[in-house]
């Protein structure tokens, strides 16, 4: 009796390992994760982020939900991140009240989809030498900026990465004391539309 209760053990426990691998397969070939930062939405129908300059064409800014590529993030608290333009210039894109960041390192690449406001804005000078520091560039790169750089910002309450895998190197920290007198931006980017720019 007791060897028949062993080979039925055995075979319980073979057959739940055999499952646990078909299970680990399917994940390897499954799409790639989907992480998401703020607020949670459906990224389906969103549009490419280079047709955000012509909706702009006639409006200071636009609600807006778009697809691109992460060019670069925040290594110090990702608290915003540049998304790839067909033009070779890149679009920033921050973090709607300071309320949620992105990973500091290993997006690069990536694939996102992005939701919330985009918007005209003339970067000031002081702005991009921060933004430049946060980016870990070097001191001459910073100090040779020095014309404020008209463009397309974007206010993002919702941001999803696709593929991100986290590691503890890539945790970032909320007390770091990292001083981000830029969050503000006077931009109120509200549902409202009445936007004043």
């Amino acid at each position: 009796m007791r060897t028949t209760f062993f080979i039925v053990a055995a075979s319980i426990m073979m057959g739940g390992c055999d499952h646990s691998n078909h299970q680990h397969g399917t994940e390897q070939n499954a799409a790639p994760a989907q992480n998401f930062y703020g607020a949670n939405f459906d990224p389906s129908g969103a549009i490419p982020v280079d047709s955000i300059g012509s909706m702009l064409a006639s409006s200071d800014s636009v609600q807006v939900k778009f697809a691109g590529v992460i060019a670069e993030t925040c290594t110090k608290k990702g608290c915003w991140m540049d998304v790839k333009l067909a033009n070779g210039e890149t679009m920033m894109v921050r973090m709607k009240d300071y309320g949620f960041f992105v990973p500091t390192s290993g997006a690069e690449n990536l694939n996102c989809t992005v939701s919330g406001w985009a918007f005209k804005e003339i970067i000031p000078v002081e702005d991009l030498r921060h933004y430049a520091e946060d980016a870990g560039k070097s001191a001459e790169e910073i100090a040779a900026i020095t014309e404020p750089k008209p463009g397309i910002s974007f206010m993002a309450d919702g941001i999803m990465i696709e593929g991100y895998k986290p590691t503890d190197a890539h945790e970032h920290h909320e007390g770091d004391g990292h001083d981000h007198h830029h969050e503000g931006d006077g931009h109120d980017h509200h549902e409202g539309d009445g936007h004043s720019h």
